[in-house]
């Protein structure tokens, strides 16, 4: 009988293709595959029964509490974050696993040695189970994949954008901003169950969080729409965070960009490879996407404008342009646009800081954690099976995750423009997708 692998996936817009990749991959090597939407993996459990399963984390007690039985029935588990190079320093420990319980892990992935040096002595950890292997969605930036990335034509084809000389590109992450004004119960009950450390428990001092991340979105947003006045022959692209509300840009901009609207672009669902495919110059704040923006060597702003900006990191911001005002924005801005070069300074530190953070770009990240994977057994399973989680499971796989999509969209789901209750408009992958990407990895792969 194969060895069963469970992936669950988050989101769409930021993990699926990767993880895709992982899939073709293992089934290359004789293993049977299932895909499944992250946080309702329990009636995958059931239905699929699973010798492995991959999850982003297991920072709840509960998720802990649960993953124990999983390995006490025979299921493998590997742990693969989505999100490896955390920013702010006092948060590092949390995230590597420091005061989580890892005992049921078989295999605990780290994008970098840094964050696999926090769990060195970890009281409950198994032996030789942590292990480095870089960042897998960057593999799609090197020779084997970096074919299915968008080039600028195809680009500005599919969004009907006019193809300017010169793209700006605006890569939010004000994932926290919304809840400050709705959804504050939503914001608070997600910290409750994962428990971060760092995190006060008061209400107040939670709000300040959302308040301060909305006053500095607020910030960056009217310098951002100077921009748009102050360069009449350069093409704006807004490429917003997949956890971020997607309705709030796309009203806060319906009326202020009238005058300019085929110069802006809000994108919401897109890979960003694509989008900073177009880039000439990349800004962002303290954000994964400038990485990867230094991997395509792009010019890249950092924008710290609030003076108690919370998500910033002086590391992280070594590699980019740190502006702190519109001054200095349209400074640097106007210096790229004349001449891309980056400085020597420039280029070493994000040498450093990819060395140390993303361990090896090298197209390879995926293939090492596969080279991990087949070195797990294949040990007798003795799941309950659950025989409602069982047809929940037989039911998603039939009509493509239906009844999923209506407890998240209810009746907005037959709406065009649909969007969950946090403003996100296309968060989850479907069975379609996965079909479409492993239709393009293969064929680039046989290539």
């Amino acid at each position: 009988m194969k060895h069963k692998v469970l992936i669950t996936i988050d989101h769409k817009w930021r993990d699926l293709p990767s993880y895709v990749y992982l899939g073709v991959l293992l089934k290359s090597r004789g293993y049977k595959v299932e895909y499944f939407r992250n946080g309702i993996e329990r009636f995958a459990i059931s239905g699929f029964q699973p010798n492995t399963i991959i999850l982003n984390h297991a920072y709840s007690k509960e998720r802990q509490k649960y993953l124990k039985y999983l390995d006490s029935s025979g299921v493998n588990i590997i742990l693969l974050p989505t999100e490896g190079i955390p920013i702010i320093k006092e948060n590092l420990p949390w995230y590597a696993g420091v005061g989580v319980d890892l005992s049921s892990v078989a295999v605990n992935f780290y994008w970098n040695k840094t964050m696999q040096s926090y769990v060195n002595n970890h009281p409950n950890l198994r032996k030789k189970s942590t292990k480095v292997v870089g960042v897998p969605r960057f593999d799609f930036y090197k020779e084997e994949l970096n074919s299915l990335l968008m080039d600028k034509k195809t680009f500005c084809k599919k969004y009907n954008f006019p193809i300017y000389e010169k793209n700006i590109v605006f890569a939010t992450n004000y994932t926290s901003a919304s809840f400050y004004e709705k959804n504050f119960a939503f914001f608070k009950k997600d910290i409750d169950v994962l428990n971060p450390p760092f995190l006060s428990k008061d209400e107040e001092e939670l709000k300040k969080i959302p308040k301060t991340d909305l006053e500095s979105r607020s910030i960056a947003l009217d310098f951002f729409l100077e921009l748009v006045k102050s360069y009449p022959d350069v093409g704006f692209i807004i490429k917003t965070h997949p956890s971020e509300d997607q309705t709030f840009y796309h009203k806060y901009f319906a009326k202020k960009i009238e005058s300019y609207k085929n110069r802006v672009l809000i994108i919401s669902n897109e890979y960003i490879w694509n989008v900073l495919g177009i880039a000439d110059i990349e800004i962002s704040r303290s954000c994964t996407t400038a990485i990867e923006a230094w991997i395509l060597e792009k010019p890249t702003i950092e924008i710290q404008l609030h003076p108690k900006e919370l998500y910033t990191s002086k590391e992280h911001a070594s590699g980019s342009v740190l502006v702190r005002n519109f001054s200095e924005l349209h400074q640097a801005i106007e210096s790229y646009l004349k001449d891309p070069f980056l400085e020597k300074e420039i280029i070493l530190k994000r040498k450093n800081f990819i060395k140390k953070w993303c361990f090896k770009v090298d197209g390879k990240s995926s293939h090492r954690v596969i080279d991990e994977i087949v070195k797990l057994p294949q040990r007798p399973n003795s799941l309950r099976v659950n025989q409602f989680h069982r047809f929940v499971y037989l039911t998603i796989k039939l009509t493509d995750f239906f009844i999923h999509d209506l407890k998240i969209f209810k009746w907005r789901i037959f709406h065009k423009d649909r969007q969950d209750s946090l403003g996100r408009k296309d968060k989850f992958f479907h069975y379609k997708d996965i079909r479409n990407w492993e239709k393009r990895i293969i064929q680039t792969i046989q290539k």
